[in-house]
């Protein structure tokens, strides 16, 4: 399975350095091209994760309001791609100044609200991009939530025997590697 995990992420290389554009800068002659190359950065490794719904039951009094301020509807929620991450993967130097305490590690993560994240998984249907809209509990540590309508189980393939967990993730984001304009 992790040979399988490589592959897709060796294709994923291969797409991407093939579908750089080269810009042909007709107005300076003495310019040709311009070229932007994009890799992935592991932020994260053996992460776990679980499925959220938005209700009261599972969030707080106001379940349709995600951490950033985002307002979720709870009939598509599953069409969103959004995930609740644990503190320490925020980051928020605001938040983190409130705490006012360096041995606490909550709020200095390698995340913001509104990133877009590559995440790898043995499940099919949690591989790809998700974006970070909330964060869960001050308890919760090195896990992730995945936001779903009420009552969707397609992320589990609908099997009732599911422990509840997916394990072994890891979250990627996509860096962008800026080459100067070559000259003739």
């Amino acid at each position: 399975m992790k040979r399988l995990v490589i592959y897709r992420i060796l294709l994923l290389l291969v797409i991407q350095f093939l579908s750089t554009s080269m810009v042909n800068h007709d107005k300076y002659d003495k310019f040709i091209y311009s070229q932007t190359f994009t890799s992935y950065e592991l932020l994260y490794d053996d992460i776990w994760g679980t499925i959220y719904h938005a209700l009261e039951a599972q969030c707080d009094d106001t379940p349709n309001i995600t951490g950033d301020g985002s307002i979720i509807n709870p009939d598509s929620a599953s069409q969103h791609r959004w995930i609740a991450i644990s503190q320490e993967m925020l980051k928020d130097s605001i938040r983190a100044k409130i705490l006012n305490n360096d041995s606490i590690d909550r709020f200095k993560g390698k995340l913001k609200y509104g990133d877009t994240i590559w995440i790898e998984s043995d499940n099919p249907n949690i591989i790809g991009w998700w974006i970070v809209h909330d964060t869960k509990n001050k308890r919760c540590y090195r896990n992730i939530d995945f936001l779903q309508t009420h009552g969707d189980g397609s992320l589990y393939f609908n099997n009732r025997l599911w422990n509840g967990k997916f394990m072994n993730l890891k979250i990627y984001r996509k860096k962008y590697l800026y080459y100067n304009i070559l000259k003739k």
